[in-house]
């Protein structure tokens, strides 16, 4: 339930949950796919292809970030005290568990100057920041994703302002502009490696080419306030689903971002619509919702616990440190999440309210 004076809404327990499946994707893909495809002569099949695509959990992430923010947050955050709390509840919500992953990287890393190391520790690393002489150090590679975070929160107080008021005929418009940068700039796979659609992106800060999913989410958001009480969702995440399945098991190219990240709009749109069914049922499992309240340990530790494991087992007891390294994740982020996440977050929202 809600526990700010500026949430009017609850959260969605399934929506919860399917951040769990995102997480598990970028996981997988990190450590995983690529042996799997190799062992059992699947390389080139569309298997492979939608795993090779566990990156685009990430953009899942992006748009369902925008879609809870405006569902969340449903009055302007204007005056002074309501963007301290808003502030305070985001940073409460990302940083101690990030700050842990950190530390818990600290004493294995070979990259300790002050010089390249600062700007992660603001979560900066994302950003250009060659201009200051600063090379930005990222010990903990999937964390470069809270930099384009840090981006999304700055602008959402602005933005919802306007957002709030859209009319349906403007939320439409606006999610359909958004669909297109996606598609045609491929804008979810900017900052990943890929190829990009156009060599100009290259002189776009990462979280500004981001930018459009976050919105896609937003617009979603507010288009679920106004039609929830007059639609099931039902059919349109059974066609959103397969469009998502289709999209990443079609090809590995960066190309398919986009729609990728459109269909994963809608099927969050879907699954909030959505009265009843085996999915809502299904996602509304409590170790699911528990898991899915675990995702963003689980994200941010996967390289801590891989680099630990990895000085921790070496030679012939390497394999001991691979065979482990799930379990371990699953078990410290769950008990992380439970002890030290949520008990971090009330205490630092509870102090400086």
């Amino acid at each position: 339930m809600p526990t700010s004076p500026l949430v009017d809404r609850p959260n969605i327990d399934a929506l919860t949950s399917l951040r769990f499946f995102a997480a598990l994707y970028v996981l997988f893909l990190h450590s995983g796919s690529h042996y799997v495809t190799r062992r059992l002569g699947l390389e080139g099949g569309w298997i492979d292809n939608f795993l090779a695509n566990g990156y685009l959990g990430v953009s899942f992430f992006f748009v369902l970030s925008g879609f809870i923010l405006i569902h969340v947050y449903s009055r302007p955050l204007v005056a002074g005290d309501k963007i301290f709390s808003y502030a305070l509840a985001r940073f409460a919500r990302v940083y101690p568990v990030y700050l842990l992953s950190l530390i818990l990287i600290l004493p294995i890393t070979k990259d300790v100057q002050l010089v390249s190391a600062w700007p992660q520790f603001f979560l900066l690393q994302s950003w250009p920041l060659q201009h200051l002489g600063v090379s930005p150090a990222n010990w903990n590679g999937p964390a470069w994703t809270l930099s384009v975070e840090l981006l999304f929160y700055l602008m959402f107080p602005i933005l919802a302002k306007t957002w709030l008021k859209l009319e349906l005929p403007a939320l439409f418009t606006v999610g359909a502009i958004c669909a297109l940068l996606m598609i045609g700039f491929w804008s979810p796979s900017i900052g990943t490696g890929r190829e990009i659609a156009y060599p100009a992106l290259d002189w776009l800060p990462v979280p500004v080419a981001r930018l459009p999913e976050f919105v896609f989410g937003m617009t979603l958001g507010r288009i679920f306030h106004r039609v929830r009480n007059r639609f099931d969702g039902k059919w349109l995440f059974r066609l959103s689903l397969l469009g998502a399945i289709i999209a990443l098991s079609a090809s590995p190219a960066a190309s398919i971002s986009g729609f990728a990240a459109f269909f994963f709009g809608l099927i969050i749109l879907a699954i909030a619509c959505s009265k009843d069914g085996l999915a809502i049922r299904f996602l509304s499992l409590r170790p699911l919702v528990f898991l899915g309240g675990a995702s963003y340990a689980l994200y941010i530790l996967q390289t801590p616990v891989r680099l630990l494991l990895g000085a921790a087992f070496t030679g012939n007891l390497d394999m001991i440190g691979r065979v482990s390294y799930y379990p371990t994740l699953f078990v410290l982020s769950s008990l992380i999440f439970l002890y030290f996440e949520e008990p971090a977050r009330k205490f630092i929202r509870g102090k400086f309210r």
